[in-house]
């Protein structure tokens, strides 16, 4: 393909001398540039195009010259070939793709209807100047044109048949115009044929739209329905693993339920075994670690021999550790049991807490609560109570000199109730292992119904019951 070696404003220049087309190659670097430069370069297309009707330039993509013509001309793909009249007009464009045979079908369609665009402004401009010659003979009047004509015979001794010369010119004119009409109907029928070749490529970009549409939603299917199944087997190989682990934790439980019963019922090996030689110190199977927990969160530890009673881990809480409230018992966490008095007298080694456990020390619905008194408040209400006694001793003199023994005996039993509250310790010990506790009151539990009842009252039908809402029952 031989490609005007001028700028592009001289390629305009010369085509407007010319008349002739203008074409304009955009060359970009991709497959669809490199097919419709091999295409350009076929000798049915070069043929065509190195005639007198085309002057061809090539511009390069993203070059000055195809940015100035990317301003004219706005739409500018890549790569395309501009087929641009003498008026500055896009007369054709053809977009360049990967089929070859295409592109060459589309470029000879736009070469040939140019062309013939060319040869109806050629044959346009000839009808036009015999028209202005023609028009340009008859403008004498018409006498004098009738003299002419009777005279021209006469003078050259011809015969009249030979004066009809206008009649080849109308011939020449009437055959102008049917080579129009059939130029015309060309044109019809090729842009007819465009519209089909170009409905034709639409229906095949549709359906190879909507094909590359149906494979995408197939695709998209088969990774959902893998995607779910992944999640089902994921689903159930976590679901197996934590069924086995309940499995396992289960099984775990009762062999320690087996071996802690075992070890409750058999005697520790340490002591059926003699002691040799000299006294060794006592082993660590016939020592108990006790931790106490109190409802605050406080705990305290502390070991006792195995032979320790309840009764005397009931007086090591009383007189050790300090309780908010006056009355408690004592629980084991697991499994849950609940101490009673008749546990106090058995040893730590029959209640099953060798070699360590954890007591819970809890209150006992109904226990008032113990106020404690810090030392600076215990000091000042012994000064105040020092103060206040002299006056008081003043008061039980006088009222004995007016009174008499009636004062004496009120001041006394006073003094006795003071004494005795002062003597009562401010929260109650444990239960004593000869008086059962609650010796005068006793609460039965039911499920949740607890009865409030006297163990000397001998109508415990009408004792009141009271429920886990504290509403009391009749």
């Amino acid at each position: 393909m031989e490609w005007f070696e001028g700028s592009i404003i001289e390629a305009i220049q010369t085509s407007k001398a010319k008349q002739a087309f203008f074409v304009v190659y955009i060359e970009g670097t991709d497959d669809a540039s490199k097919t419709t430069t091999e295409v350009l370069n076929r000798p049915s297309v070069a043929e065509h195009l190195k005639g007198k009707d085309f002057v061809s330039i090539k511009l390069k993509k993203d070059t000055p010259e195809h940015k100035q013509f990317a301003e004219i001309y706005k739409m500018v793909p890549v790569p395309s070939v501009f087929f641009i009249g003498n008026n500055g007009l896009a007369s054709e464009v053809v977009v360049g793709n990967n089929e070859s045979a295409n592109v060459e079908a589309r470029l000879l369609a736009a070469i040939q209807k140019c062309a013939s665009e060319l040869n109806v402004q050629n044959l346009h401009a000839t009808v036009s100047s015999t028209s202005s010659s023609v028009s340009v003979a008859a403008t004498p009047g018409p006498s004098s044109a009738k003299v002419e004509t009777a005279k021209l015979p006469m003078e050259s001794g011809e015969s009249p048949q030979t004066a009809a010369a206008p009649a080849p010119l109308e011939d020449r004119v009437e055959k102008a115009k049917k080579l129009v009409l059939q130029k015309n109907e060309e044109k019809k029928k090729e842009e007819l044929e465009k519209e089909k070749l170009t409905e034709r490529e639409r229906r095949k970009i549709g359906q190879e739209m909507h094909k590359a549409k149906l494979s995408r939603q197939e695709q998209e299917m088969k990774e959902a329905l893998e995607e779910r199944k992944k999640d089902t087997l994921d689903n159930a190989a976590a679901r197996k693993k934590i069924l086995d682990q309940i499995a396992q934790d289960r099984k775990d439980r009762q062999e320690r339920e087996r071996s802690r019963a075992a070890a409750g019922a058999s005697p520790p090996v340490e002591q059926q075994a003699p002691s040799s030689g000299s006294s060794s110190p006592q082993v660590n199977g016939d020592i108990a670690r006790l931790q106490f927990r109190l409802p605050g969160g406080e705990t305290r530890v502390h070991t006792f021999p195995g032979d320790t009673t309840l009764n005397q881990i009931r007086q090591f809480i009383d007189n050790n550790i300090v309780l908010p409230f006056s009355e408690y018992q004592i629980a084991t966490t697991f499994p849950r049991r609940e101490f009673t008095w008749r546990d106090n007298e058995q040893d730590l080694r029959s209640l099953n807490l060798l070699p360590s456990s954890v007591l819970l020390i809890l209150p006992l619905p109904g226990s008032s609560t113990v106020a404690q008194t810090s030392g600076w408040a215990k000091a000042t209400v012994a000064f105040f109570w020092s103060l206040i006694t002299p006056l008081l001793s003043m008061r039980d003199y006088v009222s004995s000199l007016i009174w008499g023994g009636r004062a004496n005996a009120g001041t006394s039993g006073s003094a006795a109730g003071g004494s005795s509250a002062s003597s009562a310790p401010t929260r109650g010990t444990g239960p004593s292992p000869s008086q059962p506790p609650f010796g005068r009151t006793t609460i039965r539990k039911r499920g949740n119904i607890h009865t409030l009842g006297s163990e000397d009252d001998p109508k415990k039908d009408d004792n009141n019951t009271w429920n886990g809402n504290s509403t009391q029952q009749m």
